[in-house]
Formats: C-alpha cells, sequence, structure tokens
C-alpha cells in the first residue's frame, strides 16, 4: 500500500510539474513574440503570423495541462476560459490554425490576423517596420501581443486562484 501512495504521489508532482513547463513554453513563446514586434530588421510577416499562431496553439492548450494535472476542475477550466473575451480569441485562433472552418467559435468562426501596411510617411511608434497588425473579431480589432500577454496574464492568475503554483520551473 505504501508503494501505491508513493507512484500517486510521484504522478501528482510529475503532472504539477508538467502544466508548468508547458507554461513556460508560453512564457517562451511571448519572448519570441514580443522580440520580433520590436525587432529593428525587415521582419517576415509570415514568421511572425506562424510564431502568432503557434503562441495561440501553446496557450489555450494550456487548459489541458491544467485538466489532465488532475489539480484542476475541468469544469472550472473551461468555465474561466468562457468569462475571459481574450482566452476565447484566443482557443478560436487556435483552432482556426488546426481546422479549415470553425464550426463552434467562441467568438467569431472568422477571426484572424491581419496585416497593415505603414506608409513610410506616417509617424508610428516603431517607425522601422513597413507593416503592422492586428486580429479582427467580431466588428473590432485588438492588438494581438496585448491579446498574448493578456491571455499568460489571466492563465497565471486563474492557476494562483486554485492555490495552485504559476512560478517558472527553472
Amino acid at each position: 500500500m505504501q508503494e501505491r501512495r508513493s507512484n500517486v504521489s510521484t504522478m501528482i508532482k510529475d503532472t504539477d510539474l508538467m502544466y508548468r513547463i508547458h507554461l513556460d513554453k508560453i512564457r517562451r513563446w511571448l519572448k519570441k513574440l514580443e522580440s520580433f514586434y520590436i525587432r529593428q530588421d525587415d521582419l517576415d510577416f509570415d514568421e511572425l503570423l506562424d510564431c502568432y499562431e503557434i503562441y495561440c496553439i501553446f496557450c489555450y492548450h494550456l487548459s489541458d495541462y491544467l485538466i489532465q494535472s488532475c489539480l484542476f476542475d475541468s469544469k472550472k477550466v473551461y468555465d474561466y476560459i468562457d468569462s475571459h473575451l481574450e482566452l476565447k480569441v484566443c482557443k478560436d485562433i487556435c483552432n482556426k490554425t488546426k481546422h479549415l472552418i470553425l464550426e463552434r467559435p467562441k467568438v467569431d468562426s472568422n477571426v484572424r490576423i491581419t496585416k497593415l501596411f505603414v506608409s513610410s510617411n506616417v509617424i508610428s511608434k516603431r517607425p522601422h517596420l513597413y507593416f503592422d497588425w492586428e486580429v479582427e473579431v467580431l466588428d473590432g480589432k485588438i492588438n494581438p501581443l496585448e491579446l498574448a500577454k493578456k491571455c499568460l496574464s489571466l492563465w497565471e492568475s486563474f492557476i494562483i486562484s486554485c492555490g495552485q503554483n504559476a512560478l517558472p520551473v527553472a
């Protein structure tokens, strides 16, 4: 009986570690996005788009890691997602990346990331770039980097509110 308890204890520690490792991965992808955003050389929009879509996939699928850790109630995780526009948009981008058509969108089946060309004579916060970008959802526009930061912040807050560890593993 003691051996079985030890195995369960080890499993719980491992699953705790797995969701935290995944959370760290999301943090690394956010740093990549931020570095793309401030980079001084020409930036390939497709590279930026790839990075953003990967971020959204990892960010949304943290929900799976939380639930499978057995430390978080699945209903509570899904209710939390449903109560935050940013996480719902992240889910739609994640699923739109993987599927041609969103059959059950959380917010908008037509969510998309749009490239905006910036004229060289327009004063910009980032004058070295020739384009900007935005997330189009419903009838509005969202700054993609701000959306990414908000999603990470929401997940960290949720994890802490559940009495769990949101600190980096390393």
